[in-house]
């Protein structure tokens, strides 16, 4: 990068000596002759510093930040660009010092994170940043003063009792509305009676938050924050999950979630009964991730023993059916999105006081036609057979 960088820097000076000895004019000599000229100039700037014909850029470069200014000096740079490559330089070693220090923080997968660490990590980054800013102020003088593009703007802190890191940045108007969404989950959950209100609670708040976040944000913030989350902790406290996995294992459980509804959480023995069989399904896909010998440590933590499993012979097979797996994850995400949507289009359409009970039901039973419509598509007709009788569509 550095090297990359000072040979800008030389073009440019070439450049400019040929403009300034040109006086204007048009140049009268033949490609060959610019090109000897060319080289003379060049010669002429890395004189001082090149004993040998050959420049090196380790004659320029210094772990001594004074020797390397006074470096960048001798060969002719000019102020703007030392302050460039210095503030870049900089803003990069604090930029792996945030990095390391963060990574031992933020470990949202663990089953007993340290809850204050997002807090710890704000605190530490804040007194790094008055360091990398002392030291510019020190080689550059007071008047160096540009932001560091380098600073990690998925690492927050907590917000509003909320663990932001990995969210990335949000403009003050998604912050406020994730916030209000926030305390409105906390209080309904405080205040739920059953378990189908605190999965209502929930899922209210999954659908503001994703009105709000990109797809990727809301995992980051999911990931730390969410009841689902939460729970693999608690159930997998037996094993030491590495990020990929705990990842990997909370996008089974989301995809499961979806497919549920408030009434699966009632205490009626069929709803129960069938809460019990969709999150079951979840031992596969989960196994695959773990490995046979983990797996079967996870279900004798939780007192369980694992289903025997018809063998699987060839590599093959092996990866068909992870991808089958992959691929019914994937399409219960789909499902649960669409379905998400057609509630709350149903719901504005009952709440719209300008349609008549009459048209309020005709457009409801429109976009339900429409929901099945998406999901017959995206299942297959078998599939789809299966996800209405489950769900009593």
């Amino acid at each position: 990068m550095r090297a990359v960088l000072i040979l800008s820097i030389i073009a440019n000076l070439v450049l400019a000596a040929l403009l300034f000895t040109g006086g204007g004019k048009k140049s009268t000599r033949g490609p060959q002759t610019s090109q000897v000229r060319t080289q003379e100039v060049v010669k002429q700037i890395v004189k001082p510093v090149v004993s040998r014909e050959k420049f090196e850029w380790s004659q320029v470069e210094n772990g001594d930040y004074t020797i390397y200014i006074a470096n960048l000096r001798k060969i002719g740079c000019p102020q703007a660009t030392i302050r460039d490559i210095i503030v870049a330089d900089v803003n990069a070693l604090y930029a792996k010092k945030r990095s390391d220090q963060a990574d031992n923080r933020d470990q949202w997968w663990r089953t007993s994170p340290d809850m204050d660490a997002p807090d710890r990590e704000a605190d530490s980054s804040a007194a790094l940043d008055r360091e990398r800013r002392q030291l510019l102020s020190q080689l550059l003088g007071a008047n160096w003063e540009q932001p560091d593009a380098t600073s990690p703007a998925g690492r927050r802190g907590t917000v509003g009792g909320m663990n932001l890191n990995g969210v990335g940045q949000l403009s003050p108007q998604i912050e406020a509305s994730l916030t209000q969404s926030w305390m409105r989950y906390q209080t309904a959950r405080r205040t739920a009676r059953t378990a189908a209100d605190n999965f209502k609670a929930a899922q209210t708040f999954r659908a503001e938050a994703a009105s709000v976040l990109t797809p990727a944000q809301l995992e980051e913030f999911m990931l730390r924050n969410s009841q689902t989350s939460q729970t693999i902790r608690q159930q997998f406290s037996a094993l030491t999950l590495t990020p990929d996995e705990f990842r990997s294992i909370y996008r089974v459980r989301a995809g499961i979630e979806q497919q549920l509804s408030a009434a699966d959480y009632t205490a009626d023995p069929a709803a129960a009964a069938r809460r019990a069989a969709i999150e079951n399904s979840a031992d596969g896909m989960i196994g695959q991730i773990l490995g046979p010998e983990r797996f079967a440590q996870y279900k004798a933590s939780r007192g369980q023993t694992v289903t025997p499993q018809p063998s699987v012979d060839t590599a093959a097979d092996t990866r068909a059916v992870a991808v089958a797996e992959a691929k019914a994850a994937e399409n219960n995400r789909k499902v649960a999105e669409i379905d998400a949507a057609a509630k709350a289009e149903m719901q504005r359409l009952i709440s719209d006081n300008t349609l008549t009970a009459e048209q309020k039901a005709a457009a409801v039973e429109g976009v339900y036609d429409e929901e099945k419509k998406a999901v017959r598509q995206i299942l297959g007709e078998e599939a789809y057979k299966k996800w209405e009788a489950t769900l009593g569509k």
